[in-house]
This record gives C-alpha cells, structure tokens and sequence, in this order.
C-alpha cells in the first residue's frame, strides 16, 4: 500500500502543517519560562525613601468586594495582596507557566480561587457581564494587540459603578525624554526582549481620554516607585508607570 506524499507546491517548498495550538501563548510560555530576574534597588531604598511597587498599590486601590479578576494576573503578586479583602479571587493570563505559578503562591484557602488560561487577543473574557466588582489590568494593556477590545471586555465584566484598576508604561516620562533627546532608546520594560516586547506606548493625557471614551469614569491617575507621593503630583512627567483607579460607568464603550 502506496502513501500519498505530502503536497508540495510548485516552488518546490513543502507546505508547512497548520497549527494546532496558540503560537501567541506558546511564545509568551517561553518567554515566562527563561525570564531572567532583575535585581532592584526598592528594597534597599523603601528604608530610606517613600515607595511601594505597582502590586502594592494597584491593591491599595482595588479595596474591598465580593469578587475581583485580575486579568494578566502573571504569579499572583496582586491576588495574593487582596486575599484577605475579597471572597472570590479570579486570574486569567496567557502563559500557563503563570498560572501555575498562580495557584502554588496562592496556595490552599477555604475562599474561591479559580485560574485560566485566556488570549484577550483571541476572544472574550470567559465571565458573564457585570460580574465583578473589581477588575485589575496590570502592565498588561501596552502588550495586547487590540487595547480597544481589552477595555470593552473589561468594561463588560465589571458590575456599574465597579473598581477597574489599570498601570500602563508612560512613554512621556522625564526620564524617557531625557533618552530621546540624547538619541537613545527609551526604555519602558525590564523584560526580555526589544523593550520587553512592548507593543504600544501610552502617555498620561491620552490615556485619561481612552478610559473616559470606553465608559471609565471618576479617574485618579498616580504612579509607583521610589517617591511616589511625588511622582504621583505630576504624573505626565515625573512617573515611570501610569496608575489609574476608575470606576465603570453607565456609559457603553464606543462602537469602533
């Protein structure tokens, strides 16, 4: 019995076989999985100066409430912040190496806690509408492909008048216009990769408006980091990270 051989077109190359799986999470498994560590410096001056890193504050923001998605929610960091302040604790992030970081900082608790896998750049949030009330988005929205649809999904999941937490790179920082202006290379994220594979770049101005105009409201814009009382007075040109706390309007995302 004769095999049929593979098609081969007229070029002579072989077609390659269609994939199977989500090569966007299979990419951001690999890059979780060899990321190397950074040392910091926070430690050593949070003895000195006032700061508090990006976990730290999104959960001071996030308050109290039922039920909270952290979407991108990486090992954990935030959820287990607000453990002790929420009764259901929901994750999703594209990597399953994070989640199942996720679910061993997390641990044993006698508190819902439930975590999966989703590509926001594939398809919607697995949650009904107005579901939660809060929801965090973490260094997340300058690596998704579509920020539009994010924020709709977001927006959909979160009850009126809920808690949406955001921090996103600020491209106009200080900083940041000191590099350009020396002809460098701005730099937005310690990951690996070309500016730790940052997609899109946002400023404080833009971003108030992109919040307001996909149903955001009651903003408070502040930043992280070393002295963060004072970066958070002028955030546009002092912060390195933008921090919002909004809360869900009655308002419906604009139609693109």
């Amino acid at each position: 019995m004769t095999t049929k051989p593979p098609s081969v077109p007229e070029s002579g190359v072989k077609t390659p076989e269609p994939e199977t799986h989500d090569p966007q999470s299979a990419f951001y498994d690999r890059t979780y999985s060899t990321q190397r560590s950074y040392k910091t410096r926070l430690a050593t001056v949070k003895k000195l100066l006032p700061s508090t890193d990006r976990w730290e504050l999104a959960a001071n923001l996030l308050g109290t409430g039922a039920r909270i998605l952290d979407v991108g929610c990486g090992s954990g960091q935030l959820l287990k912040l607000v453990q002790p302040r929420y009764d259901e604790l929901h994750g999703v992030d594209i990597a399953d190496v994070n989640i199942r970081r996720a679910r061993e900082l997390l641990g044993e608790s006698p508190k819902v806690i439930k975590l999966h896998v989703a590509n926001l750049d594939t398809g919607a949030l697995p949650y009904p509408d107005a579901y939660f009330d809060a929801v965090s988005l973490i260094s997340v929205l300058q690596f998704v492909f579509d920020i539009f649809h994010a924020l709709k999904e977001v927006h959909r999941v979160l009850k009126p008048g809920g808690c949406f937490v955001m921090e996103t790179n600020n491209i106009a920082s200080f900083g940041n216009r000191l590099r350009i202006l020396l002809g460098r290379q701005p730099r937005t994220s310690y990951f690996d990769g070309w500016d730790g594979n940052v997609l899109h770049y946002f400023v404080v101005r833009s971003t108030r408006r992109l919040l307001q105009e996909e149903g955001f409201g009651n903003l408070k814009i502040c930043s992280a980091g070393t002295l963060y009382p004072v970066r958070s007075l002028w955030p546009s040109l002092l912060a390195q990270n933008i921090m919002v706390q909004a809360r869900r309007t009655q308002n419906k995302p604009r139609d693109l």
